[in-house]
């Protein structure tokens, strides 16, 4: 293979890459969400704030007096943020999908532990439709998954559960091609 065929997909690779390590980092953090900032330099420890804005590499961190009563705002270079946290909510979409999923699983093992129905034996036993294992199972999950998805609907829009989601880095951070004599060179950078 020729050296430029290699360094092509190389380069292509490590675009792919670098954009989902971008997309992890600040780029999951915009105006108005709650977050959770820490930079030590600067004196921030675990402050809480709304994101005012977000600049080419820095964040407007607004502080709150109240629920929606700004206080002040606080200008934070992202390479000084070692830990930023956003609050999330889980919403309703998720309970549905792990309500389906334990629906069509559920239904799924039910059929299978079932078995098979045995032969007909004659006359009116003969009426009935026989299903094998495998039948069943995929009946009863196609049945059970609407029913698991109802289920996780109600849940998800009834818990009002929040968590807080760690984003490492910052923009400069993560993987990027550099070049030098001759060819290029890949950096790359995390936090752990």
């Amino acid at each position: 293979m020729k050296r430029s065929t290699v360094a092509i997909t190389v380069v292509c690779g490590v675009l792919l890459f670098a954009y989902p390590c971008r997309a992890q980092t600040f780029g999951s953090v915009s105006r108005g969400a709650h977050v959770r900032v820490t930079a030590p330099n600067l004196g921030v420890q675990e402050q809480e704030g709304q994101v005012a804005e977000v600049r080419g590499d820095t964040i407007l961190l607004g502080l709150l007096a109240a629920p929606g009563v700004l206080k002040e705002i606080i200008e934070i270079p992202f390479e000084s943020i070692t830990v930023l946290e956003v609050r999330r909510r889980p919403g309703m979409g998720r309970g549905v999908a792990i309500g389906a999923a334990v629906g069509i699983g559920v239904g799924i093992l039910w059929g299978l532990a079932s078995g098979d129905d045995p032969p007909c034996s004659g006359g009116l036993d003969c009426v009935v439709p026989r299903f094998s294992a495998g039948e069943k199972a995929f009946f009863r999950a196609f049945i059970l998954a609407p029913v698991g998805a109802l289920a996780g609907l109600l849940a998800g829009g009834l818990t009002t559960s929040e968590y807080w989601e760690r984003v490492v880095g910052a923009p400069v951070r993560g993987v990027s091609v550099i070049p030098v004599d001759g060819g290029l060179a890949m950096q790359w950078s995390a936090d752990f």
